[in-house]
């Protein structure tokens, strides 16, 4: 059975590239590094429930599995190595088709390492197909059926949350808590960056807030999430008394054994003394707050 000496041995050479560049990514991950270097790679090992290095070993078995078979076919033709080389990519279609819709239907952006093993998937089907092979147009009909399912289920992406702002405070037209803090933001010329939560509700959503208005303080090394106008306002209160320390009015005499302040400002204690934890991480019902998804004028 002569499907084409030459097409089988581009699928052989295409194979054997794609189990390199695989290899190439684990050796790479096991000495702290990546092929990849879009933000989406970096989303997309978040949702991996065995590791980025699992996945990819996984990806380089199949990989390397076609290499080994297509190697075995150029010099002996038979129906059974065929049949083997069907049975891995078949699959890896199918598999492709739901890794590539779940980047292009959930995650706000993609892994361009995820797209290029999708890439060498497909082409590797492409020319086992022209090759005369009939038997993979099962794995595209699966890849589309996968990819076109997938658009159908899952919702739209949000977007990241903003970490280029020190702060963030996410609202809704609908919300007469958001306004009336957005009015006093503004009214104060505080710098807090107002953004309309629509696009990243999804983003909020999987870090557990489900109601605005929403404070995202954007710390160098630790960040903030403060639900509800009372904490937030009295979060921002707190930065503005310690931001603007009340000078003294003039020196007064210090006794003896007494602590003075060599700034000539009147000490404030931490924002941690100003509300207890309970306020800020576990405000109580009467904090007001709004739920996305409700109109609460």
């Amino acid at each position: 059975m002569n499907r084409g000496r030459g097409r089988r041995i581009y699928f052989f050479i295409l194979s054997l590239l794609g189990a390199l560049y695989l290899l190439t990514e684990i050796g790479l991950q096991l000495s702290g590094r990546s092929v990849c270097v879009s933000e989406g790679c970096n989303l997309a090992v978040q949702f991996t429930r065995f590791g980025d290095l699992f996945m990819v070993g996984i990806g380089f078995l199949a990989v390397s599995g076609l290499a080994v078979l297509s190697g075995i076919n150029l010099k002996r033709d038979l129906p059974e190595i065929d049949f083997l080389i069907h049975l891995i990519l078949i699959p890896a279609l199918a598999v492709e088709g739901f890794f590539t819709g779940y980047q292009l239907f959930w995650l706000p952006e993609i892994c361009l390492f995820c797209i290029s093993v999708f890439a060498v998937i497909f082409i590797l089907g492409l020319v086992r197909l022209i090759a005369g092979w009939k038997e993979v147009l099962f794995g595209f009909a699966a890849l589309a059926a996968v990819l076109g399912t997938m658009s159908l289920i899952l919702p739209p992406p949000g977007k990241t949350l903003p970490l280029d702002k020190k702060m963030v405070l996410f609202y809704k037209n609908d919300c007469q808590h958001c306004q009336e803090l957005k009015a006093e933001i503004e009214k104060k010329k505080l710098e807090v960056a107002l953004i309309q939560v629509k696009e990243y509700s999804a983003a909020l959503k999987n870090l557990g807030v489900d109601s605005v208005p929403t404070l995202l303080v954007n710390g160098r090394y630790e960040k903030l999430l403060l639900t509800g106008k009372s904490s937030i306002q009295r979060y921002l209160e707190t930065c503005s008394s310690l931001e603007n320390p009340v000078p003294k009015k003039s020196p007064a005499p210090v006794e003896k054994g007494a602590v003075v302040n060599p700034k000539g400002t009147e000490s404030l204690p931490p924002p941690s003394t100003l509300f207890s934890p309970g306020q800020v991480f576990n405000p109580s019902r009467e904090e007001e707050a709004c739920k996305q998804e409700q109109k609460c004028d």
